[in-house]
């Protein structure tokens, strides 16, 4: 229902996969007392646009995309700072 590529990608919603995860860590790494031996770290969802606008119904290619099915050069390098996945928002998103 979003108009925009901002909207459309403002990480409102958390994916079935991404609660997963956050539960699983909880349990696992905060309920435990291990947080304080996990790095934080960037891990980036690249949603950078190759081709399309990422709204609505229009068929939309990400740059991932051609670095990896086309071009075979993955990259660790995250261009978008909404897309640097981290904890402590200094580093990078907070979320």
């Amino acid at each position: 229902g979003s108009n925009s590529y901002d909207t459309t990608h403002a990480n409102t919603n958390n994916s079935t996969v991404k609660k997963a995860n956050d539960n699983w860590y909880k349990t696992n790494i905060v309920c435990t007392g291990f947080s304080n031996n996990v790095a934080d770290v960037i891990y980036c969802n690249d949603r950078g646009l190759s081709s399309g606008t990422g709204v609505g119904l229009e068929v939309t290619k990400y740059q991932v995309n051609g670095r990896i099915d086309t071009n075979k050069t993955p990259s660790l390098k995250c261009n978008l700072n909404k897309d640097k996945f981290t904890t402590n928002s200094g580093l990078g998103n907070g979320n």
